[in-house]
């Protein structure tokens, strides 16, 4: 991010001079050789220069259905065959695909594949790339360049070379996904239809049929999580009835449950993770105030969509996964009741530890996410070097306590970001595996 902040920051004036040097400076920024700058610590461990995270499929599940019209076929319910149906070549037995998950932080580009000879579905992250809301709105982080038509052209040109660098790309279709962060930017007016129309006919003229855009509702996104999950916990922990999730983003969360295909139910709420971060940094000063205010706005959303008391098992993924991990339940099956007292005794902790100025202690959940607060000393000095780092997993913890209060007190809840095979293969439940699987059945 701060590569990208220097670079765009005086990109004005630069951009005449430097030409056509612009998008590899890009590509070279963003890719780092093909991910070495974008790759996760959690996925580190396996070894592999790719950072790849598969997970095997059941040997009882079916093969894919190949279809010359759709790609691929499902027999569970589809909500996404009419929003992507990818055209394979007829020798493509492992349906390799570039998937985008545009959103509301960064856009990050996978290569998806399933494997024809054990049935494994492969997503290797490629790299990052600034978020499509900056980009149309013409910035790249806070620094405006007031030139949409140059920030779509260079995203455009640093996606080609990144995915140049793949083998056999010049057929492998192209799926970009936007979700919370892009949502909320069209309903506050700052990104327009035809805002998105420009840049759908500039991802066209690069990419031709190839490349389909689509912006998720709320609804769909909770689906394609739904599946992605349900899949990931079959083949992990063997659940013999329906499992449910719930998840938290950086602009929205979703919940998906039911038992059956008719009494799916599909609710994504505004949580805004990235305002509460915003709103404690603005008052350092009485952070239980701001967190209390953060904490009504995040409640009414919830409570305005009259969901509550939903039983069942829940698998609480994405920013659920960090939230384990501090609290020490990461990948165990414990009441929700249970969750919510750990949720609200690690916060309080924090609370009492960062916002009474007289303590000189520093908590361990700020430190696990980076705090610049090394010395342990919580003076006003110190607060003001502050950055979302120091305030985002009490921010966080009040978000899921809110989504928490959605289930019922005898639920069950597993918070995992990440599923763990014993074979080293890890998957992340994304929405973009959802929409991959149901794009080329499973």
């Amino acid at each position: 991010e701060v590569l990208w902040f220097i670079v765009f920051e005086h990109w004005g004036a630069m951009h005449r001079v430097l030409g056509r040097l612009r998008c590899h400076i890009l590509a070279s920024l963003i890719y780092c050789g093909g991910g070495e700058l974008a790759s996760n610590k959690a996925y580190a461990s396996r070894g592999d220069h790719h950072h790849r995270c598969t997970t095997s499929m059941a040997e009882e599940t079916s093969r894919p259905i190949r279809s010359t019209s759709t790609g691929g076929a499902s027999s569970s319910p589809n909500m996404f065959r009419k929003i992507w149906t990818p055209n394979f070549a007829a020798d493509d037995e492992s349906f390799t695909s570039i998937v985008l998950d545009c959103g509301s932080g960064y856009t990050r580009i996978h290569k998806m594949l399933r494997r024809p000879d054990d049935g494994l579905v492969e997503s290797e992250r490629i790299g990052f790339l600034p978020p499509i809301a900056d980009i149309v709105e013409g910035r790249i982080t806070h620094s405006p360049l007031h030139d949409s038509e140059l920030a779509i052209g260079l995203w455009i040109e640093a996606l080609e070379e990144g995915i140049s660098k793949i083998k056999d790309h010049e057929d492998m279709p192209i799926f970009l996904g936007a979700t919370g962060g892009l949502r909320e930017a069209m309903n506050k007016g700052k990104v327009t239809k035809s805002d998105i129309a420009g840049f759908v006919s500039k991802l066209h003229h690069k990419f031709g049929e190839r490349a389909t855009f689509h912006i998720l509702s709320g609804e769909e996104e909770a689906y394609a999580e739904l599946v992605a999950t349900r899949f990931a916990a079959a083949k992990k922990y063997g659940f013999k009835e329906p499992v449910n999730f719930i998840s938290c983003g950086g602009m929205t969360s979703q919940i998906g449950y039911g038992n059956t295909s008719e009494d799916l139910k599909f609710i994504s709420y505004t949580t805004n993770v990235r305002d509460g971060n915003l709103l404690l940094l603005d008052h350092k000063n009485d952070l239980r105030g701001a967190l209390q205010v953060y904490e009504k706005k995040v409640r009414k959303e919830i409570q305005d969509r009259g969901v509550s008391n939903v039983p069942g098992i829940f698998m609480g993924i994405e920013m659920f996964g960090y939230v384990a991990n501090s609290l020490g339940i990461d990948g165990k099956l414990i009441p929700v009741h249970s969750a919510r007292k750990l949720m609200k005794d690690y916060r309080e902790k924090w609370l009492e530890e960062n916002a009474d100025p007289s303590s000189s202690s520093s908590s361990s959940l700020s430190a696990s996410s980076s705090s610049s607060n090394h010395n342990g000393d919580n003076n006003d000095n110190n607060k003001s070097q502050w950055t979302w780092r120091n305030v985002f997993e009490p921010v966080l913890l009040t978000a899921t306590l809110e989504i928490l209060d959605v289930l019922d007190d005898h639920a069950s809840i597993m918070l995992q970001n990440t599923f763990r095979f014993e074979n080293g293969y890890r998957l992340k439940p994304a929405w973009t595996v959802g929409v991959y699987l149901e794009a080329t059945g499973y």
